[in-house]
């Protein structure tokens, strides 16, 4: 007899529902990569831009370019502002799909706890009509011998 896995459409689904998880999660990780390395790079320009400012400070500009550099340094904040709130919305989604993952990994492994139950309960079955066949094989041997 052949063991038939009552799970198997479960299964497939749930692997299935697992795989799209998965995928989901790692489009979110690379999102969030590459959020923070925009807000990485606007806050290594801000910091070159301020270093440079306090260079020319020493040395001395103009105030026209001081203005320059201020209004420039603003709009720089603005955009980090942005940015770090972007990182901190991926950066949820990110958590959010690996919580995902992991509950769809609990459900796969719940169904494969029920299809390894049911083939255990399947091999005890077939031990257990081996055994009654044995014991009817040889009580009839034994039957016939005592014919003879």
């Amino acid at each position: 007899m052949k063991f038939v896995n009552r799970f198997e459409k479960i299964q497939i689904v749930r692997e299935q529902e697992k795989v799209e998880a998965i995928t989901h999660y790692e489009h979110s990780m690379k999102q969030f990569e590459k959020v923070a390395e925009e807000l990485y790079e606007l806050l290594k320009k801000k910091e070159t831009l301020q270093a440079d400012q306090e260079q020319k400070l020493l040395v001395g500009y103009s105030v026209q370019e001081m203005r320059q550099q201020q209004l420039f340094l603003q709009h720089l904040d603005k955009s980090i502002e942005f940015y770090q709130k972007e990182v901190v919305k991926a950066r949820q989604k990110m958590n959010w799909n690996a919580e995902k993952v992991k509950e769809k990994n609990m459900e796969v492994k719940k169904v494969e706890c029920l299809v390894d139950k049911g083939f255990a309960a399947f091999t005890q079955n077939q031990a257990a009509l081996e055994a009654k066949e044995m014991d009817e094989i040889s009580t009839q041997f034994f039957a016939n011998r005592a014919l003879k």
